[in-house]
């Protein structure tokens, strides 16, 4: 599904030149869950967010489906991210006055989906993340725990087929965590490809495959 080749990324940071990225060369199978590890600095944010068209490439190649991702417009990336990927995030960004079905359904409202077929959607993803009790709380009543379960619910509502999480269970105790967690690998076996940030090692080997980054090289 995803091939990386020779990738770096660098920028600028006042007069020196940053490789947050250099040489990264990996593949990533359809249906796989992989966790990146690493150092704060290492580039494991940077890499995550090249997969997930937020950022490209300074050289080397990105393939998505066999997709020269590299070398797309921000159109076809911003196209790509709709249709192919969903994000959770660490710090949640769920709308705090919008209730849990509402922010579930933001991405289906951008992409045009009918009321009535969207809410049906949602109310389908609500009751597998176990929140159907909830569902008219705004996000600012809920726990941490819920607010990461209704965040994984909006991340899937327009069926993407790779689903990227960064640090998903940092803000999380440990037993909470690993309810987010066995979230994400209900995800795989349903069919999704999942992509995990995390410097948590415990939380790592529920993937099938670990890659560590050391100084944006891949070890």
């Amino acid at each position: 599904m995803i091939q990386l080749e020779s990738l770096c990324r660098s920028y600028r940071q006042g007069d020196k030149s940053v490789e947050a990225l250099r040489g990264i060369s990996l593949n990533i199978q359809a249906g796989e869950f992989v966790a990146v590890t690493g150092a704060s600095g290492s580039g494991k944010s940077t890499l995550l967010n090249i997969l997930g068209c937020l950022d490209q490439a300074s050289s080397g190649t990105y393939q998505l489906h066999g997709e020269h991702v590299s070398v797309f417009s921000d159109d076809e990336l911003s196209a790509i991210r709709n249709r192919e990927i969903g994000f959770v995030f660490q710090s949640f960004n769920l709308i705090p006055h919008l209730n849990v079905l509402e922010n579930i359904e933001i991405p289906l409202f951008y992409q045009g989906v009918a009321l009535q077929e969207r809410r049906e959607i949602c109310r389908s993803l609500i009751e597998r993340v176990g929140l159907i009790e909830r569902i008219d709380h705004a996000s600012s009543e809920l726990s941490g725990g819920e607010c990461q379960r209704v965040a994984i619910a909006r991340a899937v509502a327009n069926s993407p087929s790779i689903i990227l999480a960064d640090e998903p269970t940092g803000n999380l105790d440990r037993d909470t965590g690993e309810e987010i967690m066995a979230l994400f690998t209900d995800l795989q076996a349903s069919g999704k490809t999942i992509i995990i940030v995390t410097h948590d090692m415990h939380i790592a080997a529920y993937a099938d495959r670990t890659i560590r980054l050391e100084r944006g090289e891949l070890v």
